[in-house]
């Protein structure tokens, strides 16, 4: 009963996929599965970062090249803000989120720090991308050492960790 009342779990899933994030402090998981080659069904990405970006990150978005490179940027940054409402246990709220921002570790000080997100980037062998996200509110737990068991072919191609600051005092 002890180590049920100290553990934490959060789940995600996307197409036929699942992650699970299991601690013993609060944590949140999101997982992102996309097919960058089906744009019907992607919408615009400047689109949906006036809905969950911040102005930085949405000129950040708009600096790069391609649109599929601006999906895969939006989607690291929506699961990362995904994975945090998790640790919350709220669901996201799309009323605080453009108050929230990704930034490296080194800008996080300029800003109140809510929460630590590391963020993987990968391919599948079918040709879809992923993003997946873990994020915990107490930015001294060290994600690194979370491992990452993978069952089926994905090639993780770039990892940051970042610190989700707010914007709003």
């Amino acid at each position: 009963m002890q180590a049920a009342q100290s553990t934490y779990l959060s789940l995600s899933h996307s197409d036929d996929w699942l992650a699970c994030a299991v601690a013993q402090y609060p944590v949140g998981i999101d997982l992102e599965i996309r097919d960058l080659h089906n744009s019907a069904r992607l919408g615009d990405p400047l689109l949906l970062a006036s809905i969950a970006c911040t102005p930085t990150e949405t000129a950040q978005m708009q600096a790069l090249q391609s649109k599929g490179a601006q999906q895969r940027y939006f989607m690291r940054l929506w699961s990362m803000k995904e994975a945090y409402f998790k640790c919350l246990g709220t669901g996201v709220n799309f009323s605080a989120i453009r108050s929230i921002e990704c930034r490296p570790e080194e800008l996080a000080s300029q800003g109140l720090v809510l929460a630590r997100a590391r963020s993987l980037q990968g391919a599948l062998v079918d040709g879809r991308v992923a993003a997946l996200s873990v994020c915990v509110r107490n930015s001294e737990i060290a994600l690194d050492g979370c491992p990452l068991v993978n069952g089926m072919a994905v090639t993780w191609r770039k990892e940051d960790s970042c610190h989700l600051v707010s914007l709003v005092d």
